[in-house]
């Protein structure tokens, strides 16, 4: 099974090529965290002025398995954050590193796909399977190079 970080969720519900066309097929077979579902939520809402009945109902209606966040799994996404946390270099989000613990310890989880590069890295570095997306301009981001390819 596939987990989904925010950011390609964001992408299939907002209809942004070209990833919102590679989210779809992953759709049957993948999960989320609970929240990064909230962080999806919040965006439409928030940034998006989306009626929050039509956010909700669409975020549900996509049939995800939810990765409901448990004690355990908070406090791996806190020790991957106090690892790999840097300003600069991988500025990580709480949310984004509960996202990477479940990549990383849940065992039905094959992969994380993402296009967040801090978080790519963050998985990778850590010995997990990631499927790169291209952001909203193109970019795939390169494990090797840790950088992006345009």
């Amino acid at each position: 099974m596939i987990l989904l970080d925010a950011h390609p969720l964001i992408a299939y519900l907002g209809d942004e090529l070209p990833v919102s066309e590679l989210v779809e097929p992953l759709l049957a077979n993948s999960a989320v965290t609970t929240l990064n579902a909230a962080e999806v939520i919040d965006h439409f809402v928030r940034l998006r002025n989306v009626a929050p009945d039509v956010a909700l109902t669409d975020m549900r209606q996509l049939g995800l398995i939810p990765i409901v966040v448990r004690a355990r799994l908070a406090e791996e996404a806190a020790l991957l954050r106090a690892r790999h946390y840097h300003r600069h270099r991988c500025a990580v989000s709480m949310a984004d590193c509960i996202a990477g613990a479940a990549a990383l310890h849940v065992p039905s989880i094959e992969a994380l796909a993402t296009s967040d590069p801090a978080l790519l890295g963050l998985v990778h570095a850590e010995g997990g399977e990631v499927l790169v997306l291209p952001d909203s301009q193109g970019r795939v981001w390169s494990p090797s190079a840790e950088d992006w390819r345009g």
